[in-house]
């Protein structure tokens, strides 16, 4: 058996055998004595909703969570090996956190059931231990029962010049990439599209609700 089949294994077993947590409110992660600051969607699957925290009154975080709420135990415990693999290299065991837990007083990576988190402090202030076990109390509490999901994106057909994309309100954040005759960026308004020329556009939108749970849209035309 390979080293990284090994590790696969470690975060994997007990992951497999806990209940399903459908989603994790995201305002029960703040931290005492802090607030969330930003929020970041990944372009890619299998990567957490990435929040920033900072003291109370400060506007630089000081402190970086990245939440996966998987499909399943499987794929929370895939996503930790390959974090120790590639990431994190050898952290120490930290029981009594998560299922499963590793790291160190400047990062912290652990699941939960169907959920994976790394902590990980911002600067030298701070110990990840603490905060993570917050964390962790915090999904345990999550309810059990499905929410309704936000209404789908609607990405409308791109014409030439500048178009604001309506997020539902149930959307917490979003990221959204625009190749071919359209781009994105964004703005205090929100995401906007721009679209030049007549030559075929592609939009994916990557978002997550306020239960963290992410969904993905994509749409095309010329």
């Amino acid at each position: 058996m390979t080293r990284a089949s090994i590790a696969a294994l470690l975060w994997l077993a007990p992951a497999l055998a806990a209940a399903q947590i459908p989603g994790v409110p995201v305002d029960s992660l703040t931290p005492p004595q802090m607030e969330r600051v930003e929020v970041d969607v990944p372009e890619y699957d299998g990567h957490g909703v990435r929040l920033w925290f900072a003291p109370t009154g400060a506007s630089r975080a000081t402190l970086r969570v990245d939440v996966l709420v998987a499909s399943s135990g499987r794929e929370a415990a895939d996503a930790a090996a390959w974090l120790e693999q590639t990431v994190a290299g050898e952290l120490a065991p930290l029981p009594g956190l998560g299922d499963d837990a590793r790291g160190d007083a400047s990062i912290v990576a652990f699941v939960r059931d169907n959920v994976f988190v790394v902590v990980q402090r911002v600067g030298e202030a701070g110990d990840a231990r603490v905060s993570a076990a917050g964390l962790d109390a915090a999904i345990q509490a999550a309810p059990r029962r499905s929410a309704p999901r936000a209404p789908p994106i609607a990405v409308p057909a791109l014409a030439e010049g500048t178009t604001l994309l309506q997020l539902p309100a149930a959307i917490l954040a979003a990221h959204v990439v625009a190749t071919g005759s359209a781009s994105a960026r964004r703005t205090r308004a929100g995401w906007v599209l721009v679209r030049r020329g007549a030559a075929p556009w592609t939009v994916t939108v990557v978002a997550t609700d306020a239960l963290l749970r992410r969904s993905r849209v994509e749409a095309s035309g010329r």
